[in-house]
């Protein structure tokens, strides 16, 4: 589903099985603390969350779990096939709790896609600075240009988990 020319929503690409799988694991069992931060400034950290993958390989900052290679490995060759992408350029897990208000902010400055994945809760919209909202399903993928400001709202209760990707653009190299 596209909702609009800057931003496409894709439900129900996951199997029900795989969805709860990886929420579970993320609510229960995933370590989180602050090691993303937009432009490597921690004064601007907008969740808790880890890198799990930078530049298509794992970080030792976490532990391995099959869905990050595997959703590494879906955005690559089927979710963004059609787009000029090289790789992902890293993969974040973040959390929010209620009335952890993120900042707006764009992922990247020079061409990029973001995929967001909504891993684990019950709502947490993600908006756009554009006026266009997303609203927090589990599941849900949504794809975008990563010059698009945007920001997670904070759940109303328990915890909000998505999987932030940014994959650079051929020809763009991230420093």
């Amino acid at each position: 589903t596209t909702m609009s020319d800057d931003i496409t929503v894709i439900d129900g690409y996951f199997p029900d099985w795989i969805i709860d799988d990886v929420g579970n694991y993320l609510a229960t069992d995933f370590p989180f603390f602050y090691n993303n931060t937009p432009y490597g400034d921690y004064s601007k950290a907008r969740f808790w969350g880890n890198t799990v993958i930078r530049d298509n390989e794992f970080t030792n900052e976490t532990p391995w779990y099959w869905f990050f290679a595997y959703f590494n490995e879906c955005i690559i060759k089927d979710i963004c096939k059609d787009l000029p992408l090289t790789h992902v350029h890293r993969l974040l897990v973040n959390a929010q709790n209620p009335g952890h208000t993120s900042q707006t902010h764009t992922d990247f400055n020079r061409p990029a896609t973001s995929i967001i994945y909504h891993a684990y809760g019950e709502d947490g919209d993600t908006t756009f600075a554009n006026g266009e909202r997303v609203a927090f399903k589990k599941g849900r993928i949504i794809v975008f240009s990563s010059l698009l400001e945007h920001d997670g709202e904070p759940p109303t209760n328990d915890i909000r988990i998505s999987l932030g990707a940014i994959c650079p653009h051929q020809g763009v190299h991230f420093s």
